[in-house]
């Protein structure tokens, strides 16, 4: 470049062939015919695309906020498993500069100086990694990903929680065995059923409904019930109070 004289540099993404691909058995192959092939469109640098020579020579050039969509609305969208490569081209520029927009110059053909392409930097855009060596890189330099590392927290949490140490679900709990029928069989038939509902007579794995519980009756154990706590009567239980007669309930 001449350091006195204007320059545009300008960025294409372009389809490298009209084939479609997929990645099986760890490689890629072709698969079919792809998708129609369009024009690729500039991209300006982000900080602006046209300079003088001694200003591209004296920094690096680097397109890194340049970013690609399969959108369909836009202008230029990319065709999933099609290979592409991105082109730099670069254009004198004359003195005086027309502007399609704010940041992209018309550029004349004839004005190109080079067009440099990488073959190294060819690419197949993706909607999902098909590589998991890949998967793996990107995780390993995404710092939002620390949980999907190999050794991270969440993976030693996981670990760390033993299968045996879960309560069994509720659906799984065995009903009475005939050991423990027997055992609640030999319970006094004086208990309360309420207190030992396995007392009552009948089969102990069969749901009994409260008409078959005895009545109790209820009294109220503070001589004002002003002062009393809510609620103001109790089952009456002759072993917890004294064997005063308390004012049973209307």
């Amino acid at each position: 470049m001449k350091p006195d004289e204007p320059y545009a540099l300008m960025l294409r993404i372009e389809r490298v062939d009209d084939m479609r691909y997929k990645f099986s058995a760890g490689e890629w192959s072709v698969n079919g015919k792809g998708e129609l092939r369009t024009t690729a469109r500039g991209i300006p640098h982000h900080d602006g695309a046209v300079d003088t020579g001694r200003a591209w020579m004296s920094k690096t050039v680097s397109f890194d906020r340049v970013k690609v969509t399969n959108n369909l609305q836009d202008n230029d969208p990319f065709h999933s498993m099609h290979k592409y490569v991105p082109v730099l081209y670069i254009y004198h520029m004359p003195s005086s500069i027309m502007w399609m927009d704010q940041n992209t110059p018309a550029l004349d053909p004839s004005c190109l100086v080079a067009a440099l392409r990488f073959d190294f930097t060819e690419f197949i855009a993706v909607t999902a990694y098909q590589n998991n060596e890949v998967t793996q890189l990107k995780i390993s330099h995404n710092p939002f990903a620390k949980g999907f590392r190999e050794g991270s927290e969440r993976d030693r949490k996981r670990t760390s929680i033993s299968p045996s140490c879960s309560e069994p679900s509720p659906k799984r709990i065995s009903p009475m065995t005939s050991e423990m029928k027997q055992k609640y069989e030999g319970t006094p038939s004086g208990s309360n059923p309420f207190l030992f509902p396995w007392a009552a007579s009948g089969d102990p794995n069969r749901p009994r409904s409260y008409e078959q519980f005895p009545t109790m009756q209820w009294y109220n154990y503070y001589q004002n019930s002003l002062y009393s706590p809510f609620p103001y009567y109790y089952p009456y239980m002759p072993n917890c109070y004294p064997a005063t007669a308390p004012e049973c309930a209307p």
